[in-house]
């Protein structure tokens, strides 16, 4: 397979204030748009297919958040399939079709498959790795 896209390296970083560090939104097909928490995104693409990498954190003060750092999220993956790490922080998923409850710390490696509706609840400021992959066309 032929590389479509630049072979680089990627470096992300998790500081209180790194420039990267955005609101995150986005347009959830079930629930609409949503803003919780900020991003950074330490890779948008892919050698060979569509990926995206990087940082999800929730806080104080932080966009979508409580007062005390903790966020919801009613989230079903429509890019595609989504692995996480769970870097700090405690968090319980739900998988909405079954009822199924998980409790989360940090160290937790999560893998969720495109459009399974979940509820991510943070238990105060947490941090997490994520990375989406959908399949080259």
């Amino acid at each position: 397979m032929t590389a479509t896209n630049p072979r680089r390296i990627h470096i992300g970083n998790r500081n209180f204030n790194p420039s990267q560090w955005t609101d995150f939104g986005w347009d959830d097909p079930r629930h609409g748009p949503q803003i919780k928490g900020e991003v950074a995104v330490i890779r948008d693409d892919g050698t060979s297919g569509s990926l995206q990498c990087g940082l999800w954190r929730t806080g104080v003060g932080l966009a979508g958040c409580a007062p005390d750092g903790s966020a919801s999220v009613s989230h079903a993956s429509p890019r595609g399939d989504e692995t996480m790490l769970l870097l700090e922080g405690q968090a319980q998923l739900v998988n909405d079709e079954t009822g199924e409850i998980y409790h989360l710390e940090g160290g937790d490696v999560i893998g969720l498959p495109a459009g399974l509706p979940v509820t991510w609840t943070s238990r105060g400021p947490y941090l997490k790795l994520f990375r989406v992959t959908t399949r080259a066309a």
